[in-house]
């Protein structure tokens, strides 16, 4: 058992949650993202990343859950709060109140009396007058209503991107990311109280930590307790542990992780698919079922060749809890999370799913979608450690998400701040890396987001925003092999400088090769890199030499309203302004096909041609899901109508329809 054990955890490590060092760098990285989006965050709000992705989780369904922390203190004094306290205490106008709440939900008392929340001081803060359109009077006070609050959020924070209600959280339409905003108690007072006193037989989580979760204090996030009605209470709030959970998840050896990762996938690709049972079991009960057992379970335990042992052992106790309908929360042991949840045949049917596969034994993890490549006599091909930063950051590349308004050429501060942080030796090199890889992708978002705006007519002022847009332009050429060399060619074609397009066009001809990665999962860059002899060390700062030579992304310009050259039909498949995407390589040599037509070199003209027909007809570095092969072919369309061939552009056009068409169908 033990051997099997240990080959289980190796093929975890290698194909789904990735080594040890892979999981550290995650966790880098998103410590750096954290630190890149406040660098310019108003004073009053900190974000900081949460959920399975920040903590070091990266397969299929990993959610990333952003919280937007508002830094208006909650005071906790630990007592019934009433308008007479709430005027002794000049600093805080919000006071906790757990007295006449459930365990692990509270109240929200409001002074409104204080100076900052009166009508004139009010219309001078942003916060003063959302605070106030949230307070709601009841016979015992003013209180924040926790609804109210996740409403108004929602209006002023989620516009452009379509959100749902999720609990206490605004998540995706895809469910990718979850969007909470909260508050902030520093004072644990009377919260979690036997936390901080009680034995731990493991003697984790040690002392220090413990003490570094009471300096980080508690959350409070918009969503009521479960009353008699379907409804959560209006006026609740959920006291959430998050941060000292974050902190919690990386004080565990490897194995600890692994068996959480194993016990995630178990119950989202074995548990949840045997039965109706999806909304009975969570992520969050999975997280305080292995958080209780690493207090229990002496630490030396948690060593490979226990994986399965200590995964049952997690099995064992989630079914125990669900029989005895009683699954204590870690924090505040009295708050039962699965209270009003279970009720009748739903519960019955989880504790059945549960103990039918715990009698099975060890072997009902195979059962799991990603493990079906898994045998008792796997031997691992982990990758050599050089490699592993690649592999941990490669994935992630697409996680850097900027808004619109930091996107400016000059005074950006994201920009100098990256800067800084690649030249500051006092930083280990892999932070410096990821800095510089944010540095690249920003740079990137800069040169998309500008395209245009630095193009105009040839005034002094876009001819120095010209010479600007160059800096990021050249940075951005690191992202990948070929779309930012793509982006400085159409430059030189939007001016007329075609001698020079083809220059750049023929340059970014040599990197299109097949064996480029297109997708950026922990399987594929595993596989990738395993393939790399392990002599090839990487020099310092490689890594995005090694990205840029050897990876391809469709190519993608952003338009912008009432441009010149964005109207250009030869560029737009449209009169209307859109985002063009299109696979990077049918994008390089129809450009290069419109250069020689612009300088009338039929010969070259019709190599062109053939090129782009051969590319899109073989599906030569073309994804083949069908939005980006339908372009290729709208493309391929527009060169043979732009050199009078009617029949071919016609025939590929309709090729295009069919593509378009199906893809309706899949969808």
């Amino acid at each position: 058992m033990e051997e099997i054990s240990q080959r289980l955890y190796k093929f975890l490590c290698e194909r789904v949650v990735g080594s040890e060092k892979i999981v550290l760098y995650r966790r880098q990285f998103f410590n750096v993202r954290d630190v890149f989006l406040n660098c310019t965050w108003t004073k009053s709000v900190e974000y900081v990343s949460s959920g399975s992705k920040a903590v070091g989780l990266h397969f299929q369904g990993s959610d990333l859950d952003i919280m937007f922390i508002c830094k208006m203190p909650v005071q906790n004094n630990d007592v019934k709060s009433n308008s007479s306290t709430c005027k002794c205490i000049n600093k805080h106008f919000l006071f906790l109140d757990v007295h006449i709440a459930q365990p692990g939900f509270c109240m929200i008392r409001v002074d409104q009396n204080h100076p900052k929340l009166v009508n004139k001081n009010r219309k001078k803060s942003q916060f003063g007058n959302m605070l106030s359109k949230c307070v709601v009077v009841t016979d015992s006070g003013a209180v924040l209503s926790g609804k109210i609050w996740k409403s108004i959020n929602a209006n002023l924070n989620c516009k452009k991107m379509p959100v749902k209600v999720n609990g206490p959280c605004l998540t995706t339409l895809d469910d990718s990311i979850d969007f909470a905003f909260a508050l902030k108690c520093h004072n644990w007072a009377g919260i979690a109280y036997s936390f901080f006193t009680r034995s731990r037989s493991s003697n984790w989580p040690a002392e220090i930590l413990i003490e570094n979760i009471r300096h980080k204090g508690f959350l409070l996030v918009p969503v009521g307790s479960k009353s008699d009605s379907v409804e959560d209470n209006p006026l609740e709030w959920s006291v959430s542990f998050s941060q000292a959970e974050k902190l919690l998840i990386h004080s565990w050896n490897h194995t600890q992780f692994t068996c959480y990762a194993l016990l995630k996938l178990f119950v989202k690709e074995v548990i949840k698919k045997a039965g109706n049972v999806d909304k009975l079991i969570c992520s969050y009960f999975l997280k305080s079922t292995i958080l209780w057992i690493s207090e229990e379970l002496s630490y030396s335990i948690w060593t490979p060749n226990n994986l399965i042992k200590c995964f049952m052992s997690c099995l064992q106790r989630l079914i125990y809890w669900n029989i005895h309908e009683y699954l204590p929360n870690y924090f505040i042991p009295e708050h039962n999370m699965i209270d009003r949840k279970f009720e009748g045949q739903p519960r019955a049917a989880l504790v059945t799913i549960l103990k039918t596969f715990y009698d099975i034994g060890w072997l009902n993890v195979l059962e799991c979608h990603s493990l079906k490549e898994f045998h008792c006599f796997y031997a691992a091909k982990v990758a050599h450690s050089s490699h592993e930063f690649n592999i941990a950051i490669m994935p992630l590349v697409n996680m850097f998400g900027y808004d619109p308004t930091i996107t400016e050429i000059v005074g950006n501060k994201h920009f100098d701040l990256c800067v800084d942080k690649v030249s500051n030796f006092d930083l280990s090199i892999k932070t410096r890396s990821i800095y510089l890889l944010c540095l690249i992708c920003l740079s990137e978002e800069i040169a998309a987001e500008t395209f245009y705006r630095s193009h105009q007519q040839s005034n002094k002022r876009n001819y120095s925003l010209r010479r600007k847009w160059f800096c990021p332009a050249i940075i951005a050429t690191y992202k990948d092999s070929l779309s930012g060399w793509l982006r400085i060619a159409l430059y030189f074609y939007f001016h007329k400088q075609y001698n020079e397009a083809i220059t750049v066009l023929n340059y970014g001809r040599l990197t299109c090769t097949v064996e480029k990665l297109f997708t950026f999962n922990l399987r594929d860059c595993t596989d990738f890199f395993v393939t790399r002899s392990p002599k090839e060390i990487l020099q310092n700062n490689a890594t995005f030499k090694d990205i840029r030579l050897r990876t391809m992304r469709k190519f993608m310009l952003r338009p912008e309203p009432k441009t010149t050259i964005e109207t250009d039909l030869f560029i737009h498949l449209s009169n209307k302004p859109r985002a063009i995407l299109c696979p990077s390589v049918v994008f390089l040599h129809y450009i290069q096909f419109l250069c020689f037509y612009q300088l009338n070199d039929m010969t070259q003209l019709r190599i062109s041609l053939q090129r782009l027909h051969w590319t899109v007809k073989n599906n030569y570095c073309i994804d083949r899901i069908s939005p980006w092969k339908n372009r290729a072919c709208l493309y391929l369309s527009r060169a043979y109508q732009i050199i009078g061939y009617e029949k071919e552009a016609s025939f590929w056009l309709s090729v295009a329809q069919r593509l378009k068409d199906k893809s309706s169908k899949t969808q």
